[in-house]
């Protein structure tokens, strides 16, 4: 906490629990706090207490930028989920957020970390070429907390903003996620987006996308066949790696959809892969 700088951020708490927490922890902090739907209330009057949703992150981008906020913070109900937004209230996704964090670590002998299916590639790769040993673990809270445990890792993430510690007996924590990330973004001056961009960020991503399907398992031996020249893995769902790219695509466990994630080296491929992906599920 020493390392933080008194600049003014904007949390929304979503009508959640974290802002009951915050409401005893921000008065040992620095800042000066836009504080948006800190009462909790289970009904969720102002919008879905969910971070991972684009459109639940209105308001607090128009609080950081009417505002000139350093940076944003939005938290899920009942607070295990944190995300993050630049100073332009541009969101930071999740694989840029696993980067962030897990450069607290750097200086760990031997570090391990623990990430899921539909991570970035571009991340993983940047923290091996730091001296992380990778692990890859299906996607969901239980999974990556039982992987860590497994193999000793110091960190683990998952796309969602589930973010886990070692010292935190493995387990997640949104208010701890976002302490360690602002730890790690006062290190250096400079903007909250040039930090990102110099450092943590991905080679161009979707937006996780859903499809309903009929029938799931036929859907993913389709894809896995027109794919068939390239590796696949089935760890969770199917993943294929391509050239220029890779895309996972997994049945949800929660919802009678599909989840399709992918990355490429630019936007071009990135289109020309998706739409492909499309004429497949779709047609």
């Amino acid at each position: 906490i020493s390392k933080f700088k008194p600049v003014n951020i904007a949390i929304d708490c979503g009508n959640g629990m974290a802002g009951v927490v915050l409401e005893k922890l921000l008065p040992r902090l620095p800042f000066t706090v836009e504080k948006l739907y800190f009462d909790p209330d289970g009904t969720f009057p102002n919008h879905e207490a969910n971070p991972q949703k684009l459109e639940t992150l209105r308001d607090l981008q128009a609080a950081v930028q009417e505002k000139g906020c350093y940076l944003g913070i939005a938290f899920d109900g009942d607070g295990d989920r944190m995300a993050m937004m630049n100073e332009k209230g541009e969101p930071i996704t999740g694989s840029e957020m696993m980067s962030l964090l897990a450069s607290k670590y750097t200086d760990v002998a031997g570090p391990s970390f623990v990430y899921e299916v539909r991570t970035s590639r571009t991340v993983v790769k940047r923290l091996e070429a730091k001296g992380f040993t990778a692990i890859r673990s299906k996607a969901g809270r239980s999974n990556i907390g039982e992987v860590m445990r497994e193999h000793n890792a110091v960190f683990g993430g998952e796309t969602t903003g589930h973010f886990f510690f070692k010292d935190y007996w493995s387990n997640d924590s949104g208010m701890l996620s976002m302490l360690v990330a602002l730890e790690q973004i006062f290190t250096r001056d400079g903007s909250v987006s040039e930090m990102i961009s110099a450092s943590h960020t991905t080679s161009p991503m979707i937006p996780e996308t859903n499809f309903e399907v009929a029938d799931p398992p036929a859907m993913l031996q389709k894809v896995s066949e027109a794919f068939s020249e390239y590796e696949q893995d089935w760890l969770d769902g199917l993943s294929v790696t391509l050239p220029n790219g890779w895309f996972n695509l997994r049945a949800s466990n929660t919802e009678p959809v599909m989840r399709l994630n992918a990355e490429a080296s630019d936007e071009n491929a990135l289109a020309s892969l998706v739409e492909k992906l499309k004429e497949l599920i779709q047609g």
